[in-house]
């Protein structure tokens, strides 16, 4: 046996040893059904991050499918995705021409250039023709 393998059995008998104390006189078989069960009963935490991202996007469709799609994000994608937001949506202040949140999740629109609407079409040729 290598040094590897030693360092293993320890590590998995220092948590046989934890569980013995936590579940005294039980099976592991009954233990582990015990936990699965638990799990299944239990539903998925949501990460309060979503949260903030749901309340700043504000365009509350399909929530169900863009938590599962924010779980599946990087939490650097995430925390990109916090900061670029506002600035998307406030380019969009009316949420009918806003993307559904799960079409902005899918796409990585956060990462997209945001195209402002000026009040006056004309600002933007003077500013191309100065």
């Amino acid at each position: 046996m290598n040094n590897e393998e030693y360092q293993c059995l320890q590590a998995e008998l220092k948590v046989l040893k934890n569980v013995a104390i936590y579940y005294p006189g039980r099976t592991i078989e009954n233990i582990i059904g015990n936990i699965e069960a638990r799990l299944n009963n239990t539903e998925t935490p949501i990460d309060t991050d979503f949260d903030t991202w749901w309340n700043i996007y504000d365009k509350k469709v399909g929530r169900a499918a863009c938590v599962k799609k924010w779980q599946r994000l990087t939490r650097s994608e995430q925390q990109e995705c916090i900061d670029a937001t506002p600035a998307y949506v406030a380019a969009t202040p009316n949420k009918q021409y806003r993307k559904n949140p799960i079409t902005y999740l899918n796409q990585k629109a956060w990462n997209d250039e945001i195209i402002t609407n000026t009040t006056n079409p004309y600002e933007k040729l003077a500013a191309v023709l100065a």
